[in-house]
């Protein structure tokens, strides 16, 4: 039935007509607050759960660390603080993560880093240029291994390997390491799908209208193994300027939260894409939201027969500001 569902999804707005997305007026609460500081909590910018649990991680792009939480009747419930990565490393200062997008996939959360300058200073900072992956009980969500919010735990693997290959990809390679505001390529989203990760870009916007936004596919392991692995860039037809927000993967495609690939205000609006080649499907624009405000963080809450409820995080209000929407034929 789900898969019948997503397939109908694609077959309806292929034709030109957008899905029925509506909010529902219950409002979801944060139990507590996320930690550790209002910076943090304005900055929320990526989740991602483990499936038949109730257990997700959250990152932020101001810090260097990721913080559990699980999700309940329309209740998010703050929990403990794994940090990612370490003041310093092979004699470098580390600033912050910036992290952008979590995925989970086979027993394991993937954390990755903007992978762009700094937004604030331009700078080029190696903290941002990196991709962060640790195992989990797949029945509770959690670490086997001790962690906290001082020290990185053994069992966090790192790797940079991803920088290389965004300059080897002849559709980012003019980006790669590029200011924003000059369709510089900013890594905003992530998903898993398969064995592969998913990083959504932001930007660039790619083609005469600037119309197509970038997503780069590569093998987990093979991310995190020797060698160089292969990747490989889809360029999916949207509309002029909009570029990937968030992701998240359904039982048969992978869905897009599309927003301004600049800093222009714009209503956010959601997508349908089969996960190879095929055109994404505009399912609609997300009802009640500002264009000013920034949708950022895209969760599957349930898939029934005849829809998919969605929730919605921001940057930049205090805890995300959680909503649910429902998408409908």
């Amino acid at each position: 039935m789900k898969i019948a569902l997503i397939a109908s999804l694609v077959l309806f707005a292929s034709t030109g007509n957008a899905a029925e997305i509506s909010a529902v007026n219950q409002p979801w609460l944060v139990q507590l607050k996320f930690e550790k500081n209002d910076e943090a909590r304005l900055a929320l910018s990526g989740a991602a759960c483990v499936p038949n649990t109730d257990q997700c991680l959250i990152v932020n792009d101001e810090k260097k660390y990721a913080e559990f939480f699980t999700i309940g009747a329309h209740l998010l419930r703050p929990g403990r603080v794994i940090k990612l990565l370490a003041n310093t490393v092979d004699g470098v200062e580390m600033d912050e993560v910036d992290a952008e997008g979590v995925a989970y996939l086979d027993g394991s959360f993937y954390v990755t880093g903007s992978h762009g300058l700094s937004r604030k200073t331009g700078n080029l900072k190696p903290s941002l240029f990196q991709v962060f992956r640790f195992k989990v009980d797949i029945n509770t969500g959690l670490p086997t291994f001790e962690f906290d919010d001082d020290g990185v735990a053994s069992e966090i693997d790192r790797t940079s390997k991803l920088r290389g290959i965004i300059k080897d990809q002849a559709e980012l390679a003019p980006f790669a390491e590029q200011n924003l505001d000059q369709n510089g390529a900013n890594i905003e989203g992530m998903a898993a799908q398969g064995s592969d990760l998913l990083f959504g870009f932001r930007a660039p916007t790619v083609g005469v209208d600037k119309d197509h936004a970038v997503i780069l596919r590569v093998d987990a392991d093979a991310l995190f193994g020797q060698g160089k692995p292969a990747a490989k860039v889809h360029t999916l037809k949207l509309e002029p300027g909009l570029g990937i927000r968030d992701m998240a993967v359904a039982k048969s495609g992978v869905l897009l939260l599309a927003g301004p690939s600049e800093e222009a205000k714009g209503e956010p609006s959601l997508w349908l894409w089969d996960g190879a080649d095929s055109k994404p499907a505009k399912l609609g624009t997300l009802p009640g939201v500002a264009p000013s405000e920034k949708a950022e963080t895209l969760l599957v809450i349930t898939e029934e027969a005849t829809s998919l409820h969605l929730l919605v995080l921001f940057d930049s209000i205090i805890d995300g500001g959680p909503r649910e929407f429902i998408v409908r034929l």
